[in-house]
């Protein structure tokens, strides 16, 4: 398939400039009339026997509005390549903040209830996302996330297959079932939201490493408890994800708010990181600009000196060496006239 360059129009759509990779194909900035500037991922990766799959998917897609959701706006063919049009989101990925480590909790639990939100909206509209991961959530400085390319990861394999460009980061969010090459399921995506929370909150995923060894845990391994990997973190914690990375489908929580609601309670008695209290020290280099100032001071004071005796002269004898404790009266200082020389 070709490149598709600035200029190009899809339909009525005038495509400007790229924006990134999506699921089925390259993503572009483009205008129209109607819609204004919307996004136009091209599906040129999607196969000749996974266009009706697409044609049935797509009325779901366009049923679907809410406000963690990129909404699809209208689909079309342009010589033999069809594509979707969604609403344009933030450019940004959460993959890129996660790579700073954990996320502040208020931060993450913002994440991780819009996330659950728009996923339990699409499994009530029939639609599962079926590759929930980062770099599948947009994200803006509000932190609002705006889940991206939902239901479209099922049209890039055949059933029964595991994705083509498997990586390790990728295994990292699959569930067991998926490992298993079986079919996602929503309960696919609840296990994928799980996995996403424990990576917020400790830094890692459960389970890491070569895509082999990633699918190998996930069917047969336990994942390290959260409280193990973040002290921060306590037996409440460990008891929500040992719920929601389970490797059976029923035992996992029936819904993504059920799972955030858990997670919210058993974080509400620990302290987050971002409120410790922390000693008040002085700076270490206080003492160093105490002794500066001090220097300044004294060098100063004595410029000061110096000046007011080349200004007033050597002084005038004392008549009485006494050591008296009566005051000296201070002089106010007066100009003094120069003697008239005697002929």
């Amino acid at each position: 398939m070709a490149a598709i360059h600035p200029g190009v129009r899809l339909g009525r759509y005038e495509v400007h400039e790229y924006v990134g990779a999506g699921t089925l194909g390259p993503v572009h900035l483009a205008h129209d009339a109607t819609f204004g500037t919307v996004w136009i991922q091209a599906l040129q990766q999607l196969s000749e026997k996974a266009r009706p799959a697409f044609r049935e998917l797509v009325p779901r897609l366009l049923a679907l509005r809410h406000p963690n959701l990129a909404s699809v706006l209208d689909s079309g063919d342009h010589e033999g390549m069809l594509y979707l049009v969604t609403e344009p989101g933030p450019t940004g990925a959460l993959t890129q903040r996660l790579w700073s480590g954990p996320a502040e909790w208020d931060d993450a639990m913002t994440i991780l209830e819009g996330v659950a939100a728009g996923l339990d909206h699409a499994h009530r509209g029939g639609v599962v996302h079926g590759s929930l991961r980062p770099d599948a959530i947009l994200l803006g400085p509000d932190v609002r996330p705006l889940l991206a390319d939902v239901g479209l990861e099922s049209l890039r394999r055949p059933p029964g297959a595991l994705s083509p460009d498997l990586t390790g980061e990728r295994a990292a969010y699959l569930a067991p079932e998926q490992a298993a090459a079986a079919v996602a399921t929503a309960a696919s995506d609840r296990y994928a939201l799980a996995t996403l929370a424990y990576h917020l909150l400790t830094g890692r995923t459960p389970f890491a490493g070569d895509p082999d060894d990633v699918l190998r845990d996930h069917l047969h391994g336990t994942p390290r408890p959260p409280s193990q990997v973040n002290p921060r973190l306590g037996p409440a914690v460990d008891r929500v994800f040992s719920r929601g990375l389970a490797r059976e489908p029923d035992v996992r929580w029936q819904t993504g708010a059920q799972l955030v609601a858990a997670l919210r309670e058993a974080l509400g008695g620990l302290e987050a990181p971002d409120r410790v209290a922390r000693p008040r020290t002085a700076p270490r280099w206080l003492p160093w600009a105490a002794v500066a100032l001090a220097a300044l001071v004294v060098g100063l004071a004595g410029f000061l000196i110096w000046r007011a005796t080349a200004t007033e002269g050597p002084p005038s004898p004392s008549p009485s060496a006494s050591a008296s404790a009566t005051p000296t009266p201070t002089a106010t200082p007066t100009a003094t006239p120069r003697a008239t020389p005697t002929p």
